[in-house]
């Protein structure tokens, strides 16, 4: 009995010693988030109107990532999260949306996620912009634009420079999926104007919805601006 015994535990030692190649160097399954973009500039807004910009929350870790809360720092802005489980290498939308009425001049607001990062347990999203109707730079006209029935599927928005300088134009933040957004150009020569193209197709929501797009103008002075859309949908 003695001889049978003891190779036995001489094996059990080895084996708590010498464990399988498959374990060593593992590690444990840790959620990390990572949020694109971190901060965002929506620019001129003017004011009584709802601005949006999607971030995108993702889970760069080997576990499940748990979302318990989104909280924005004032009620003027909403964040809605659609789902809270995010899995190892996927990331989900979330629809910052600000409402500019009553409000007046330079913004600087926050997000607060929480959740069950491996490194902390809260992470901020931040976004600014400057709530006024006029750009002495850049003027916009019409200063948004409107879909107010389900006949009307274009809007032409026109961008002028006001400057002596060149800047070029870029879209930063785009509008929804069922709005196409084209520009005429890409550079404002000085005192010259592009047209910036809204073309409405399937899959508005039903009833009134505010969205909007944010352009960035690269130039001496670089800055955004933001054009709230407006519209009413029906079940088509």
């Amino acid at each position: 009995m003695k001889h049978t015994i003891r190779p036995i535990i001489i094996l059990l030692a080895a084996a708590l010693a010498f464990p399988p190649a498959t374990a060593v160097g593992a590690k444990p399954g840790r959620p990390k988030l990572k949020l694109t973009p971190s901060i965002f500039d929506f620019g001129y807004i003017p004011q009584g109107f709802k601005v949006t910009n999607r971030y995108w929350l993702a889970n760069t870790g080997a576990d499940t990532l748990l979302v318990s809360a989104v909280k924005p720092q004032c009620g003027c802005t909403t964040a809605p999260l659609k789902k809270n489980r995010i899995a190892p290498g996927d990331s989900v939308p979330l629809d910052l949306v600000f409402d500019s009425k009553n409000i007046t001049g330079v913004i600087n607001k926050k997000v607060t996620i929480f959740s069950n990062d491996s490194v902390r347990d809260s992470t901020e999203i931040f976004f600014t912009g400057r709530v006024q109707d006029s750009d002495s730079m850049l003027s916009v006209e019409p200063r948004f634009a409107a879909f107010p029935s389900i006949d009307k599927r274009k809007e032409s928005i026109t961008l002028t420079n006001n400057t002596q300088s060149e800047y070029r134009v870029r879209l930063a933040a785009p509008p929804p999926e069922f709005i196409r957004c084209e520009l005429s150009g890409d550079r404002l020569l000085p005192g010259s104007s592009i047209s910036v193209i809204l073309t409405k197709g399937r899959g508005a929501p039903v009833g009134v919805y505010e969205t909007s797009i944010t352009l960035w103008f690269d130039g001496p002075i670089p800055h955004p601006i933001s054009i709230p859309i407006r519209g009413t949908g029906y079940i088509e």
